[in-house]
């Protein structure tokens, strides 16, 4: 049953032991906030961290009043937003057939260029404000939640929900979760005053500078884990990435190795 639902396990027994070598190998080391457990927390932390500061439910929260200062009035700021709401409810799904076909990373990556490219475009239309471009912002903002709600708004979840080992994992998924809402609350309480102080051109360009970071960070620090079982990911799979092989500890050599 491994073998079939695995699709690369030509042999069941190497996978049954190496779940009973990490089994083992979590035995002698309980859960802590040690440095053993710190690079997953810094994965499943990070990207819910980066999810909201790229800034989508940001952006859902303020709609009615990011058109209105493209140029539309109060009332139809409010109407145009509402189905921007149902456009970000419709998009996550695609990501249920994506992400399973064309994997956490790719799906990640491609999402994060197609965010910074529409909040660069936003920025470059409120510079240059005028009656003609309050359609285009809301397009923009269309093009935005299509980029956002499929890849950054569902990935980091699925994420979070494969990358803990059995010992760490109701800590590492609530420790996540509240980073997410704790980051949430900062970038709500601090987006309309942005916007007063140095207008939503600028505004928009500091997400879009929070979504080269984030791009940095997913393609240094965050796993592919599209068909790879729980110890495949905790040990040699993160020896691809630029900084897995010194973050993650040693698994299945006897040794619980780490550069924290």
């Amino acid at each position: 049953i491994n073998a079939e639902y695995m699709g690369q396990h030509k042999y069941p027994e190497e996978t049954i032991q190496s779940i009973q070598e990490t089994l083992l190998q979590e035995q002698h080391t309980p859960f802590s906030w040690s440095a053993y457990y710190l690079p997953l927390l810094i994965v499943g932390v990070g990207l819910q961290c980066f999810q909201q500061l790229c800034g989508l439910n940001t952006v859902m929260y303020y709609a009615s009043t990011i058109l209105v200062h493209s140029g539309f009035g109060p009332r139809e700021g409010v109407y145009l937003s509402i189905p921007l709401t149902g456009l970000n409810f419709l998009m996550t799904f695609p990501a249920l057939l994506l992400v399973e076909k064309i994997g956490r990373r790719p799906l990640l990556l491609a999402s994060l260029i197609g965010i910074l490219g529409c909040l660069t475009l936003l920025a470059l239309c409120f510079f240059a404000i005028s009656s003609s471009t309050s359609w285009v912002v809301l397009v923009l903002l269309c093009g935005y939640i299509v980029c956002f709600a499929p890849g950054m708004g569902t990935v980091p979840w699925v994420i979070n929900s494969e990358i803990y080992p059995l010992a760490m994992r109701s800590a590492g998924s609530s420790a996540a979760t509240i980073a997410n809402w704790l980051t949430n609350s900062i970038t709500t309480q601090s987006f309309p005053a942005l916007l007063v102080s140095i207008g939503p051109g600028w505004t928009f360009l500091i997400l879009g500078g929070f979504c080269v970071a984030t791009l940095c960070f997913v393609w240094c620090m965050v796993p592919e884990t599209k068909g790879r079982s729980l110890e495949d990911i905790q040990g040699h799979h993160y020896k691809a990435y630029p900084l897995g092989e010194h973050l993650m500890p040693t698994f299945g050599q006897g040794t619980f190795s780490s550069s924290f």
